[in-house]
């Protein structure tokens, strides 16, 4: 079993005209049962994004903060001794607020979707650094309004096994 944290450096929301507002940050536990292809991620995720636009003379600015949970299926493998090489799909569950910055009203819509992921890690003993690129796909509808609410993640990984 290990404990996991994800930083991203780089985020890329799914919906076209939306532009990431801060770095995703996650939390994660891998679990690994016997045999060793029966591997499992289960994993927390937030960030947000922002929607602006001129029409008419007058500015509007959207405030997207989502938050996930995901179950994931994982396999893994080492490469040398030293870097293990990840996957892992599954399912998400997401919370998601529209917030509109110029009437101060905020929206909120929850709904399930997919991770799909990998990446690969140093191993040394007890610690592992590596990268991990993800995309967390999941539908939203805000009054009529239907926005993928996820987003394309590169993060920075940590995980500390026991």
């Amino acid at each position: 079993m290990a404990v996991g944290l994800s930083v991203g450096v780089w985020d890329d929301p799914i919906e076209k005209d939306l532009e990431s507002h801060r770095i995703p940050v996650g939390l994660f536990f891998d679990i690994d049962f016997d045999p060793t292809w029966f591997k499992f991620r289960f994993g927390a995720t937030a960030n947000e994004a922002t929607l602006s636009f001129n029409e008419y003379g007058k500015s509007w600015q959207y405030e997207m903060i989502s938050r996930s949970l995901h179950l994931a299926y994982r396999i893994s493998g080492r490469f040398y001794d030293d870097f293990i090489f990840f996957a892992h799909t599954g399912l998400a569950f997401m919370q998601s607020e529209l917030h509109d910055r110029n009437a101060e009203t905020k929206i909120q819509d929850e709904g399930t979707g997919y991770i799909v992921g990998g990446g690969c890690v140093y191993s040394m003993d007890d610690f592992d650094f590596g990268i991990q690129a993800q995309a967390i796909v999941v539908e939203s509808e805000f009054e009529e309004i239907i926005l993928t609410s996820g987003s394309n993640q590169l993060s920075v990984i940590g995980t500390y096994k026991f």
